[in-house]
């Protein structure tokens, strides 16, 4: 009886996993347009786009679902939900002058990149942005 259950169980996920596949088909930018995500990002890998739909940054706090993203709600709710898209400016952050243009662009959880900038904690940018930021100076 319980091995069916789990059978059942496993049957499901299965199912869900295959129907979230196919919702997700297509290219990463496409990907991202269809849970709203708007911008840079979303275009070919070739005008600065992303080639895989991964969370990017160097400490993702769901580093087994990387590729799991919210679809981003509208109208915006408060609090801002935790693991939708959002863009990271690396390695030339904003602080320093970064834009938001290919090569400067990587997408990350809102939850992920928020965490770099939390003043109670040590910043885990530092140590990936070391030198890359001089390479990127006019």
């Amino acid at each position: 009886m319980y091995f069916g259950k789990l059978r059942f169980e496993s049957q499901l996920h299965l199912e869900r996993a295959q129907a979230d596949a196919a919702d997700m088909s297509g290219t990463s930018g496409d990907q991202l347009s269809r849970i709203r995500m708007r911008g840079i990002l979303t275009m070919s890998p070739g005008e600065g786009g992303i080639t895989e739909l991964l969370c990017d940054m160097d400490e993702c706090f769901l580093p087994t679902r990387r590729w799991d993203f919210e679809p981003i709600p509208v109208p915006m709710p408060r609090p801002i939900p935790e693991w939708i898209p959002s863009v990271d400016h690396f390695p030339k952050t904003e602080e320093v002058g970064g834009q938001r243009v290919a090569g400067n662009v990587r997408l990350a959880h809102r939850l992920c990149n928020r965490a770099d900038f939390d003043p109670n904690r040590e910043s885990t940018r530092g140590a990936a942005c070391q030198g890359r930021e001089e390479e990127l100076a006019p």
